[in-house]
């Protein structure tokens, strides 16, 4: 019952926006009484947090399997990570979600706990991606080298509309954040 409600809360964040987000709306989004969702979620703060950690989890468990993936070459889990992380940056419903969970993060403070936490994950995951190809950076420089990557794979949801015509060659500009990402983290 919990997943079929976060799925219908993750829709309603992403259709309708925070501004419209209620324990209603999900509850008749997911064809429960409101006292059934209460059942599951005890307020508004908790139903929300739920979803945004849902969201997160969602796309740092691709993320992870990214870098897991068979490699050959040091720089591989790096790659996969960008990879994966620019296709899911294309994802109409990844950018709106994204937009309204930083914008929940500025104004809420269990939001702003959870996209910290999801962000920690996000971070460590670079981190690791990164490590292989330059083991012995110093802990301070290597958080710093996946932050400035994160960032800028964050940074590209500003180029993404749905419905637009695309911006960007996305080709090539995966190919040069890899590549990019790879001098940053050797160097």
């Amino acid at each position: 019952m919990a997943e079929a409600i976060l799925r219908a809360a993750t829709n309603e964040l992403i259709e309708h926006g925070y501004a419209q987000f209620s324990l209603r709306g999900v509850a008749a989004a997911a064809g429960m009484s409101l006292s059934t969702l209460q059942y599951h979620f005890k307020s508004f703060d908790e139903l929300l947090a739920a979803t945004m950690k849902c969201l997160l989890d969602s796309y740092l468990d691709g993320a992870e399997a990214a870098i897991k993936q068979s490699s050959k070459r040091p720089q591989d889990p790096l790659g996969n990570l960008i990879a994966y992380s620019l296709q899911q940056v294309k994802s109409p419903r990844l950018t709106v979600a994204t937009t309204e969970s930083w914008a929940l993060a500025h104004r809420n403070a269990l939001a702003r706990e959870t996209m910290q936490a999801g962000y920690e994950r996000y971070l460590a995951l670079f981190m690791a991606a990164i490590k292989p190809l330059n083991p012995r950076l110093p802990e301070a420089q290597l958080r710093s080298r996946a932050a400035l990557i994160g960032a800028q794979i964050d940074g590209l949801l500003l180029y993404t509309f749905e419905g637009a015509p695309p911006l960007l060659d996305w080709e090539i500009l995966e190919r040069t954040c890899i590549e990019s990402a790879i001098r940053l983290s050797a160097g």
